[in-house]
């Protein structure tokens, strides 16, 4: 199933998440689970850089209270981060950064946020993955079928870089830890972006069910 941007933004709104233009949203034909996608023009990212999960989990937990300050002051419930269920790796040959995340609520609900990043000549595809903890492992062969047929224009793959194309101020690291706005903080600039970040699509599980569940009037 598919949502356009329009959609997507309304999605996000109901289920706490600050908008983000440009997003799509697919998803399985039972509304198991959900992802939203959106390209990012990041400029050329160097997959060259070993990634220190622990390093990096680190520096996300740390920004926890900031960024459920943030959401607090939106109206949004608070998310806490409870480690990886994936941690982040790079896939030389497919140019995919993935890494998975174990989140919970004020409330106790559990849920996961997978998250890939496929790098091409000039920018990304950033998908986040939203399931249920006790769905993942299906979800996620489910979704990475549906994400095979992911495809960059000729003459924008990774491997078209040419000298002179645009690079990025950052790595594979910082882009699980935060990306633009990872650089941004690093420059001195855009210093209240950290606390906007958030892991991925910040969405329970649980709120996602109930409002597909109020939206068909009851139905599965």
């Amino acid at each position: 199933m598919f949502l356009d941007t329009a959609g997507t933004q309304e999605l996000l709104r109901m289920t706490q998440n600050t908008p983000d233009p440009g997003a799509v949203t697919i998803a399985a034909q039972d509304l198991t689970w959900f992802a939203i996608l959106k390209y990012e023009d990041t400029g050329h990212i160097a997959d060259d850089e070993a990634i220190d999960g622990d390093a990096i989990f680190k520096s996300m937990k740390d920004n926890e209270v900031a960024a459920n300050e943030e959401k607090g002051r939106l109206g949004f419930g608070k998310l806490f981060l409870d480690g990886w269920s994936v941690a982040p790796h790079y896939d030389n040959q497919t140019r995919n950064l993935e890494w998975g995340l174990k989140l919970h609520d004020e409330k106790g609900n559990q849920m996961i946020n997978y998250t890939t990043r496929t790098l091409g000549r000039e920018g990304l595809v950033a998908a986040t993955l939203v399931t249920d903890p006790n769905a993942f492992n299906g979800d996620l062969a489910d979704f990475r079928q549906a994400m095979s047929g992911l495809t960059f224009n000729a003459g924008q793959t990774y491997a078209e870089f040419r000298q002179g194309d645009r690079t990025a101020e950052y790595g594979l690291a910082a882009l699980v830890a935060g990306g633009a706005a990872a650089a941004a903080v690093k420059s001195g600039a855009g210093k209240g972006l950290f606390k906007m970040l958030f892991v991925g699509i910040a969405a329970a599980f649980a709120a996602v069910v109930g409002f597909f569940k109020r939206l068909f009037g009851g139905s599965k």
